[in-house]
């Protein structure tokens, strides 16, 4: 698989990154009003402009060139995954992907991601991951972000009708399942890097992308995925640390989780 570039320049992919970040910060959305001649206003304005650009300069070095360019489009995974009906592809845009899976489909494999035992790993930045049923639905139409942050979720607020083709019919297991929204929000109409997940977790599941979303920016390793904490008493089965380890290859195939160390 080949990923065109060139259509992209570095400078416009920063650029959305830092302002993905600057958007997930309450005190950058505060609208400014100035009246003409109130000095105080201003003073106020230039302090709070000050502190935003601060808490920016802070989480920009947080990121790194991992969390810019998600692993899915380093394979051919994705594709694969589609053409074989465990993945679908439900995108509407040319300027973003979106694409629904559920994790609870024992023929659900990633081939080409290896999580590794002593490796480190952190969520990304610039990357969103909610319940889907706590996403605020406003009505807002795919695409139309506005101004509020969370209106990058909108793309979920509709099923999709299904496609008559056979590999558009995604295979689901259990009726027991906690459904999640992914975003890796910003890209361009010829780089896709615009990414919607909605994925599918067992309970099981469930509590390990519960864990992570608890986790903020710190690293964590596999085992502490795992054993969460040491919330797991006693040795933990090898079937629980697989399907933490499952769960953290599909994260990091799709941008949320990235590797802050590599052993």
């Amino acid at each position: 698989m080949e990923v065109e570039l060139s259509s992209m320049m570095c400078e416009e992919l920063m650029l959305l990154a830092l302002k993905q970040l600057a958007s997930d910060d309450k005190q950058a959305r505060k609208r400014l009003q100035i009246q003409a001649g109130n000095r105080d206003q201003i003073k106020a304005m230039r302090y709070h402009l000050h502190n935003c650009m601060l808490s920016l300069s802070n989480e920009m070095t947080k990121l790194e060139g991992r969390d810019l360019v998600p692993e899915y489009l380093c394979t051919d995974d994705l594709q694969d995954l589609v053409s074989r009906g465990l993945i679908r592809d439900v995108s509407k845009l040319p300027a973003s992907r979106s694409i629904e899976v559920d994790l609870t489909n024992p023929k659900f494999k990633l081939k080409r991601e290896k999580i590794f035992k002593d490796a480190k790993y952190r969520v990304n930045p610039v990357a969103l991951l909610l319940r889907a049923d706590k996403i605020p639905h406003r009505g807002v139409k795919e695409g139309n972000r506005g101004e509020e942050y969370p209106s990058t979720h909108q793309a979920l607020k509709k099923t999709p009708k299904p496609s008559p083709k056979r590999h558009q019919t995604l295979a689901t297991t259990s009726s027991r399942k906690q459904t999640y929204s992914i975003d890796v929000a910003f890209g361009s109409q010829d780089f896709k890097l615009h990414l919607h997940v909605r994925c599918h977790c067992s309970l099981e599941q469930s509590k390990f992308v519960e864990w992570l979303r608890s986790r903020g920016g710190k690293s964590f390793g596999l085992e502490e995925l795992t054993r969460r904490d040491d919330l797991m008493q006693g040795k933990v089965s090898g079937r629980t640390e697989e399907t933490a380890r499952n769960v953290l290859r599909f994260l990091c195939f799709v941008g949320y989780v990235t590797l802050a160390k590599i052993p």
